[in-house]
């Protein structure tokens, strides 16, 4: 099956309804901006879309952004035979700058169609992202996939975040979008943390992918994508960067 693509109008907001979250349609900050917008999916000869995907250029300029760094830290004492090293989290906002592929869902529910959307939206806002006729601040893409949870709950958030932010984080972000993350930075803390102090199964979601976003993480990885060495806040999940002298797989 061939779609078609095209950039998310006003005329295209109920039709959105489906697809992209509710908190974004209602702010519907993408319409008429472009370094911030929604691109359609359709199939031949449909008026409804099929997929969408939020893009965004030079993010965290209008407001920080916020990821965790996942780093190391080593404790060496020759002397005693000692050499130890640990995974750390550091807050921060080091991605500043970059492009953004993310939100990306389909309606379709035929698993080949589905990932074969998913292929051809991805490579179709990588070509959006970076056409000339826009000032590309950022040679790098970035696309954060969701972590893991069980029964709607982050097993990452709960044995971190929740310890400084006692709400319930799906209200947070029903009432304030995407926002709520920058908002919730403020609670948390600044100095690298040691991740063996979290939870087992804390520890154990750091940049994991549900089985119902491998398609998506596939088709990431298809276009030149890469695991880097950041994940979100709020569960975990894995952020994957497209450098520019990175090549599609074919």
């Amino acid at each position: 099956m061939s779609y078609e693509f095209r950039l998310a109008s006003t005329s295209d907001l109920t039709s959105l309804a489906g697809l992209i979250d509710a908190a974004e349609i209602e702010g519907a900050s993408f319409i008429d901006d472009p370094d911030d917008f929604v691109l359609l999916a359709f199939a031949l000869g449909d008026s409804m879309p099929k997929g969408a995907v939020r893009c965004r250029r030079n993010i965290g300029s209008h407001e920080p952004r916020y990821w965790y760094h996942v780093g190391t830290r080593v404790h060496a004492a020759p002397d005693l035979a000692m050499f130890r090293r640990e995974r750390t989290l550091l807050l921060g906002n080091d991605l500043t700058g970059t492009m953004e592929i993310a939100a990306l869902a389909t309606s379709e529910t035929d698993v080949a169609r589905r990932r074969l959307l998913q292929h051809e939206l991805i490579g179709a806002a990588i070509e959006r992202l970076r056409a000339p006729t826009h000032r590309i601040d950022s040679a790098r893409i970035i696309a954060p996939l969701p972590g893991l949870r069980h029964d709607g709950v982050s097993p990452f958030w709960e044995g971190l975040g929740r310890a400084f932010f006692p709400g319930d984080p799906e209200q947070a972000r029903r009432r304030f979008g995407e926002r709520w993350v920058t908002h919730v930075a403020a609670l948390l803390p600044k100095h690298p943390l040691v991740v063996s102090i979290l939870p087992e199964s804390a520890q154990a979601a750091i940049g994991q992918v549900p089985d119902a976003a491998a398609g998506y993480r596939d088709a990431l990885l298809a276009h030149g994508f890469v695991v880097g060495q950041h994940v979100s806040v709020d569960d975990g999940g894995a952020v994957l960067e497209l450098h520019a002298s990175a090549a599609p797989l074919r």
